[in-house]
């Protein structure tokens, strides 16, 4: 995952949990909510790349500059952020609220359920860029860990 780190571009790994639907007997991977699916740039660090354009900062180039991004990859974060904001608020909610304001809100309490209350709301991610490739389990299948294979590394 790629997160930016006292000024500078770091790149980590995760260990992620991944647990067998009783229902689908598929694995499904339990992520944390600041974990894009499918993505590896996390959400804090797309929201900071975000904020600092429509905060007006920088501009585009020396933003993409600053985090070792393309400018498409800069306009394909930016295109769905507008679509999710407009998703999540309506069609005349998003009309009425300013995207910084709405920006606002995301950075200044990123703990405060809105990841998980999007997700239930849609069956994805905000800011992940595809859905899911399989929704299958229904709501009353319940998760088991049949299998749980944690990447420890002990010395």
């Amino acid at each position: 995952m790629t997160d930016f780190v006292n000024g500078r571009r770091h790149k980590c790994s995760i260990s992620v949990m991944r647990v067998i639907c009783d229902s689908c007997h598929h694995t499904h991977a339990i992520l944390p909510d600041h974990i894009i699916p499918y993505g590896t740039y996390g959400l804090f660090f797309v929201l900071r790349v975000l904020s600092e354009h429509i905060f007006q900062f920088r501009s585009i180039e020396s933003i993409c500059e600053r985090y070792e991004i393309s400018i498409s990859q800069f306009r394909k974060w930016k295109c769905l952020f507008r679509q999710h904001k407009k998703l999540w608020l309506g069609e005349l909610e998003n009309l009425k609220t300013d995207t910084r304001d709405f920006m606002k809100t995301l950075v200044s309490n990123p703990y405060n359920g809105f990841s998980s209350e999007f997700i239930s709301h849609f069956a994805f991610s905000f800011l992940q860029s595809h859905k899911n490739p399989s929704v299958c389990c229904s709501e009353s299948a319940g998760y088991c860990q049949k299998i749980f294979l944690p990447d420890y590394r002990i010395t």
